[in-house]
């Protein structure tokens, strides 16, 4: 069924699942695909009423219910898709589809704030920088540029994140009006990493924006020949 939806064969593949659900009705994974492919061929009715039953097989587990979330959030029902997600988090605090999902979820909802502490879960629970990045970005989101480039310092203690974290620290810098503390901030980026790519043309901006055009256009220069 599976491999059919992929096919594009959305109808055969819904009929071949229905076979699937009738050799193994207590399969909530099964439901989840259905749902899933209903709603590609724009039924919503029988594709909610697909979320619907992988939760009620599955006993209300939290994959299904992030499923439920997301069907939801797709059709524009971000108040379903809150109780929903929010129901998957109760069961399991920690799920990173979840989290993911409600932070986006708020974010989009206009509602940004709310999606702080989804995002500082999803950072602790991260093994790379990726998630904390991402905290970072919707502290800049929101106009809290302090605790974005607090994020962005201690993502900066791991060496190989450097240079990338401490550019981005930059950019805020400058962004935000400061541009002698961003001209510091990324010739110490260089001073360590003088061939980063990224920190070059970031310099170069800075010397447009100051009308430096020769010395912009050297620092470009420099960057192509990484």
């Amino acid at each position: 069924g599976n491999a059919l939806a992929g096919l594009k064969d959305l109808g055969e593949a819904v009929s071949v699942l229905e076979r699937a659900v009738g050799l193994d009705p207590e399969r909530a994974g099964t439901y989840t695909n259905i749902g899933v492919i209903e709603l590609a061929q724009g039924d919503r009715r029988q594709a909610e009423e697909a979320f619907k039953q992988a939760v009620e097989i599955s006993k209300g587990s939290a994959e299904a219910y992030l499923g439920l979330g997301n069907f939801y959030r797709a059709v524009g029902q971000p108040a379903d898709a809150d109780r929903a997600i929010r129901h998957a988090l109760q069961l399991d605090p920690q799920n990173v589809g979840a989290n993911q999902a409600m932070a986006s979820l708020y974010i989009d909802w206009n509602r940004s704030p709310a999606a702080e502490p989804y995002l500082k879960t999803l950072a602790s629970l991260a093994t790379d920088a990726s998630a904390r990045m991402a905290l970072a970005d919707y502290y800049v989101l929101v106009g809290r540029y302090a605790d974005a480039i607090n994020t962005l310092n201690e993502v900066a203690e791991d060496q190989s994140k450097f240079a990338q974290a401490r550019t981005r620290i930059a950019l805020i810098q400058y962004a935000s009006g400061d541009r002698s503390h961003a001209y510091q901030t990324i010739d110490g980026v260089l001073a360590v990493a003088p061939g980063d790519a990224g920190a070059l043309t970031m310099k170069a901006r800075l010397q447009l924006s100051d009308r430096r055009a020769d010395d912009a256009l050297a620092t470009v220069k420099s960057a192509l020949l990484i």
